[in-house]
């Protein structure tokens, strides 16, 4: 597998072009995020198809990776706009992919990791100013 062409296709991304993951994933791939467990390219898509159609901009700048035979790891700084999230103004959430891989290089295992209060609560227009005080009062 290929970082780069992983990194490529993640930002190539959007509602109209969700196959673009057919040639990164096996077709009995798990993915995972804070949010979700999905099982199978099929519902992979299904699921990307659905988390892309709301979104106006979204951009991955890529950090640091690394890979160790079919461990992969990299790390990125998502942009995003979203009408319901943030009063439709661009931000950011910084996180990290885990990726296994199976001997022909397809990807078997996806996790996400990121800080879910980041991206979604504190994103919320009245939420968010509860999760902001929330935090700064820790």
């Amino acid at each position: 597998m290929s970082l780069n062409n992983f990194k490529s296709i993640y930002n190539q991304l959007n509602a109209n072009n969700v196959e673009l993951i057919d040639s990164l994933y096996s077709e009995d791939v798990v993915f995972q995020d804070p949010f979700h467990r999905i099982n199978g390219l099929s519902q992979l898509k299904h699921y990307f198809q659905d988390l892309y159609q709301d979104v106006e901009y979204i951009k991955f700048d890529f950090g640091d990776s690394g890979s160790s035979e079919k461990s992969h790891f990299v790390c990125w700084t998502m942009w995003l706009v979203h009408p319901k999230l943030n009063g439709r103004k661009k931000f950011r959430v910084e996180g990290s992919s885990w990726l296994k891989t199976a001997d022909d290089g397809e990807i078997i295992f996806h996790r996400d990791y990121f800080d879910a209060g980041e991206m979604l609560y504190e994103n919320i227009p009245l939420l968010g100013r509860l999760v902001r005080w929330l935090k700064g009062r820790l």
